[in-house]
């Protein structure tokens, strides 16, 4: 009996902490994709885009935004997520890969995804047609790496 309840307290422990760093995980990964939402969300953000596509008809039919994840390193940028020229960075300048002590390369897929969603739904609601383009493979990196096509 001693046995299994020791066991028990063992793996107890172990979900436990799991189930701590899914919730430090998804705090993390809200903060940063309400950061981009609030931004999409204004005026700023629309006048910008206004010039872009407005710029971009001249010689196309369609705009492209990257949405991206960058991930530090040595002598480059510091690891950001990036929608056209928004640019959400870690703060921790040019010398860490972590965000509240999360590798944020463990959530940069889901992160960039919600983007992609909250991006996608900003655009709609202004009336243009999108389409999402996983351009990952060709980045050499291999992190996220997407191109949202905004057709006019």
């Amino acid at each position: 009996m001693k046995k299994e309840n020791k066991r028990m307290t063992f793996l107890d422990e172990i979900n436990n902490a799991k189930k701590e760093q899914m919730n430090v995980n998804e705090a993390i990964t809200t903060e940063i994709v309400d950061w981009f939402i609030t931004r999409l969300n204004s005026k700023e953000f629309e006048d910008g885009l206004k010039k872009q596509i407005i710029n971009d008809i001249k010689g196309n039919t369609e705009t492209k935004i990257l949405v991206e994840f960058w991930e530090y390193h040595p002598g480059c940028s510091p690891t950001s997520f990036r929608v056209g020229s928004l640019t959400w960075d870690n703060g921790y300048g040019y010398d860490s890969w972590f965000y509240k002590g999360v590798e944020l390369e463990c959530l940069c897929q889901d992160i960039t995804i919600r983007i992609i969603d909250a991006l996608r739904n900003k655009l709609h609601e202004l009336g243009l047609m999108v389409k999402v383009e996983d351009a990952t493979s060709n980045y050499r990196f291999g992190y996220p790496h997407y191109v949202v096509h905004i057709q006019v």
